[in-house]
């Protein structure tokens, strides 16, 4: 796996724990997105520190449906 599909994945997976975080109303829920959050971040800063990142590869291609 590239760097570029790497931080491609992390960004889709940070996107849907920040919903849930958003959205749940259950504080046990919320503690453990907001735990995870901040592991993924963490950890696509450090891909970030050390890869030479292509922007034009990151764009989410788009949908079958459209």
């Amino acid at each position: 796996m590239t760097p570029e599909e790497e931080l491609q994945r992390l960004n889709r997976l940070i996107h849907q724990y920040e919903t849930v975080y958003r959205t749940t109303a259950d504080a046990d829920q919320r503690e453990r997105a907001a735990h995870e959050l901040k592991e993924l971040k963490s950890y696509r800063n450090k891909i970030l520190a050390v890869n030479v990142i292509d922007r034009g590869k990151l764009a989410e291609p788009p949908a079958a449906g459209d």
